[in-house]
């Protein structure tokens, strides 16, 4: 039990280094033998990404940030958490991006990772992650996504009016052809006749 005391704590210490670093939320839960949660504890910065000043806004509670989660991200966010807590192997990590309603700035993006320490039996410890703010890169993103369409429709376009133009002007030359031909075919017998 020591062994396993010491490696959360050092895990612990390695992420909040990490996240002091990258100015990212630290969360950390705590699960009985039975891989049930018995504690949630979310950072005040954590707290504060999301627009929440106290515990009494924003409780210790896994429902506090599950409640947020936009519609479309809910059941595959909350079922990859659950994924990882129950994978006894310890091979998985959590890994995810998902929009969540923050209380000022409406969705915003953001990133979740996160690792469990095990007993030795696989059931789950603790599991510590970091949470970062994403959503001015998937703005970027999306910008970009939106230009490559832009650039890719110009270029549909422009494609497009090429066909026409030499469509135009095969059409137009053979059209052209035709009476010319003809006009040579005269002028060649009457410069022969030209008595």
């Amino acid at each position: 039990i020591r062994a396993a005391f010491d490696q959360v704590k050092r895990e612990q210490t390695a992420m909040e280094n990490i996240h002091t670093a990258m100015g990212s939320g630290l969360w950390t839960m705590e699960f009985d033998e039975n891989a049930r949660l018995i504690s949630c504890t979310w950072s005040e910065v954590f707290r504060k990404m999301v627009g929440y000043d106290s515990e009494e806004d924003f409780p210790n509670r896994l429902e506090s940030w599950s409640d947020l989660l936009h519609e479309e991200d809910k059941e595959w966010v909350v079922k990859e958490y659950w994924d990882t807590v129950k994978d006894y192997t310890g091979e998985k990590t959590y890994n995810v991006e998902y929009r969540l309603l923050t209380r000022h700035a409406g969705w915003r993006w953001f990133h979740a990772a996160g690792r469990l320490s095990r007993r030795s039996d696989g059931s789950p410890i603790t599991f510590v992650g970091l949470f970062v703010d994403i959503d001015d890169e998937k703005k970027m993103e999306e910008q970009l996504r939106q230009q490559k369409i832009d650039l890719q429709d110009a270029l549909a376009a422009a494609q497009h009016a090429n066909r026409a133009k030499t469509t135009f002007l095969n059409n137009m030359s053979h059209d052209i052809r035709t009476p010319m031909n003809a006009i040579i075919g005269f002028t060649s017998l009457a410069a022969t006749h030209i008595d």
